[in-house]
């Protein structure tokens, strides 16, 4: 017996309007998209982009230091070869070198007062390795389960390595000098991406992602632990931690509400005003941040964003109304690089493109003597590439808008359109983000 389903004219009427009012929205999303695109190749003619590797997937997990000369060092862990690479640059050219295997995670470089190499990666366990005139040094420093899930390096005065790393069950210090190593607990719940600096009495402070973004640093009493903004459990993502010339500390890091669909990830920054932490956002669409410190103070950062743009929207078979979910979605990815000035920050596009997962993946941004920057990042295919800008000062930045506030949705309303189609984005934008660091992290 065949069942005939019957639809009232005012049900139909609803699911045009709710179909009309998505269709609007996503072209509203595909406008948007496209005047960035045409900002993007505005900003890019001021900068030097160099394919560094051009083999797929040579750019993960790059860390980016540039010598007393301005040459660029980075360090990248290319997948799926599992080793530490070494490349630099000279007067003859780009060089590249092996230095050791690698387990997943990730990488810090740093170079000493006579522009040598030093990096820590995990390799069975924590491992810290440098190069001197007769090769390549490496030590375990912690064999732990896990040790270096994480690792962030910085040389003290005296040239000695301090080390900010995680393993399976913490977060952990070590630190070298004329004894050996000594390794000590600075949060035994655990911690992930982590980032540490110096300040000008040689005490650390670290940023780090526990079930938000966490602070610590050394006082009188040792370690003295903050929460800097709560969210999700990945809120904390890419920490980035930079101390100004008067050793306050600031940190980028990955903003989530939350982690379901209809989430969107973002990029923020929280700066300690001596009382409290000033949180600002720099993009509702980014993440995974390298912070930098440039000429009197001015903050910098280097991140990958995502724009996303759901397919024309449809009616449901299964109900006649909708719309349903998208069925194809593409992509606009790519690398930015933020200023911020006066409590606000303005990004420019430096490249993006349709279609790529990579592209501004493992961005790792360094200054010059100047304050100019210089990024090495991953491009369309996941490739290492580098790009830096003569001057110090962009020609041309988008001030950021506040993120709007979420839309109420009530099932039949002309705004469920539009929200729906906002949801959909997000939530795509959710899993793209999820999957990627997955991928980082081995």
């Amino acid at each position: 017996m065949n069942t005939v389903r019957h639809w009232s004219t005012a049900a139909q009427h609803r699911g045009v309007q709710v179909l009309l009012a998505a269709m609007l929205g996503t072209a509203l999303l595909f406008i948007l998209a496209a005047t960035m695109a045409e900002n993007a190749k505005a900003n890019a003619s001021f900068w030097h982009i160099e394919t560094v590797d051009g083999l797929s997937n040579s750019g993960w997990c790059a860390s980016l230091a540039l010598d007393s000369a301005g040459q660029p060092h980075i360090i990248t862990c290319p997948y799926p070869d599992h080793v530490v690479r070494y490349t630099y640059h000279n007067a003859t050219g780009w060089h590249s070198e092996t230095v050791d295997g690698f387990d997943g995670g990730g990488a810090s470089l740093v170079l000493d007062a006579l522009d040598r190499p030093r990096l820590v990666y995990r390799f069975n366990g924590l491992r810290y390795a440098f190069k001197d005139e007769s090769g390549w040094h490496i030590e375990t420093v912690d064999s732990a389960p896990g040790a270096g899930n994480t690792a962030s390096l910085v040389l003290d005065d005296a040239g000695y390595p301090h080390i900010a790393y995680t393993d399976d069950a913490r977060l952990a210090y070590a630190t070298l000098d004329s004894a050996g190593w000594h390794v000590e607990t600075i949060d035994a719940l655990g911690g992930l991406s982590v980032s540490v600096q110096l300040d000008t009495a040689g005490n650390p402070h670290v940023g780090y992602q526990r079930d938000g973004m966490r602070y610590a640093s050394w006082g009188p009493n040792g370690w003295e632990l903050s929460l800097v903004e709560a969210g999700s459990s990945v809120t904390g993502g890419d920490a980035s931690l930079v101390l100004d010339s008067e050793d306050v500390p600031h940190v980028s890091y990955d903003y989530w509400v939350n982690i379901v669909p209809g989430s969107c990830g973002s990029l923020n920054s929280a700066s300690w005003d001596g009382a409290s932490w000033v949180i600002r956002n720099i993009d509702s669409c980014g993440g995974g941040g390298s912070l930098a410190r440039g000429i009197d103070d001015q903050l910098q950062v280097s991140y990958h964003y995502l724009i996303l743009m759901p397919s024309p929207p449809r009616l449901c078979a299964e109900t006649g109304q909708g719309p349903c979910a998208p069925a194809d979605i593409p992509a606009e990815t790519g690398l930015r690089h933020a200023v911020e000035g006066a409590g606000t920050w303005s990004y420019e596009t430096i490249e993006g493109t349709e279609g790529s997962s990579c592209i501004g993946l493992s961005s790792s941004l360094a200054l010059d003597s100047r304050g100019t920057p210089r990024i090495a990042y991953s491009g369309v295919n996941c490739e290492l590439k580098f790009a830096y800008r003569e001057s110090a000062t962009p020609v041309e930045l988008t001030a950021l808008s506040t993120t709007a506030s979420p839309v109420s949705k009530s099932p039949g309303s002309w705004l469920s359109g539009i929200a729906a189609g906002t949801l959909a984005t997000a939530a795509i934008l959710a899993w793209h983000r999820r999957r990627v660091k997955r991928l980082i992290r081995g």
